[in-house]
């Protein structure tokens, strides 16, 4: 079982733009053992721009992919860029990708995932995928 969560509070640049911290997340995974788990967890706040684009590829049998990623942006963080990707080979497996974003003001939001099965499902398969985003204006 692999398990990775990070909680990360980043700068928040001022208003003129002129700096910020720019957030490129490309975590990979493979499940290619029987029974095996991979879980990953994020938290994140601060970054002028996030781009986060993982993937877990489920090879052996029995096995469990697992997303959580939970965001909250204001007007300064103006950019976001998410997704997921499970490419599901094995039997039996279950995946689970959860992206929850609050934006607020001029903050943008992009998601973009793959769940792919590569091969005729005969066994029993769990897939499961919930995007949240919720906006706030204000003058």
């Amino acid at each position: 079982m692999i398990k990775y969560s990070s909680l990360k509070n980043w700068y928040v640049r001022e208003e003129e733009c002129r700096h910020g911290i720019y957030n490129f997340i490309m975590k990979r995974g493979l499940c290619d053992e029987d029974k095996s788990r991979i879980s990953w967890t994020w938290v994140e706040t601060g970054s002028t721009i996030t781009w986060q684009y993982s993937s877990i590829v489920l090879k052996g049998d029995d096995v469990i992919g697992e997303f959580y990623y939970v965001s909250l942006k204001n007007s300064y963080q103006w950019w976001g860029r998410r997704g997921a990707k499970m490419i599901h080979i094995g039997k039996n497996y279950r995946s689970m990708i959860v992206s929850k974003i609050i934006y607020i003001c001029k903050s943008r939001n992009y998601y973009r995932g793959l769940v792919q099965v590569q091969r005729k499902i005969d066994t029993h398969v769990t897939l499961h995928v919930i995007v949240h985003t919720l906006y706030f204006w204000y003058n």
